[in-house]
């Protein structure tokens, strides 16, 4: 029988979730890296600042839950920032753009 310190060490999973910026989007790929990291992945959503703020709470409620959970991991969200290409500051979203932009 082999030791333990023989075998390697699993990693877990790591998914990156980079949801589309539409607000009917961020909620539901929030709630699926929650449901994967109570599974034990590691589980990290790409996002921009104004759609980190729009999901932070999704992600809060399901990584307050896990700390209880021996094998569960928290949901990261990375915070992307993209250059400045000529739209009006805080864009990030399909919903903050209104017929004047388009």
């Amino acid at each position: 029988m082999a030791s333990t310190r023989d075998e390697p060490q699993q990693q877990p999973l790591h998914i990156l979730f980079l949801p589309y910026f539409a607000p009917g989007d961020l909620l539901p790929v929030a709630d699926m890296a929650a449901l994967f990291a109570a599974r034990g992945a590691r589980c990290t959503i790409l996002t921009t600042p104004v759609n980190a703020d729009i999901i932070r709470p999704a992600v809060d409620r399901p990584n307050d839950a896990n700390l209880h959970v021996a094998y569960s991991q928290n949901v990261v969200i990375s915070v992307l920032l993209f250059p400045d290409v000529g739209l009006p500051p805080g864009m990030e979203n399909m919903k903050s753009i209104t017929p004047s932009h388009g």
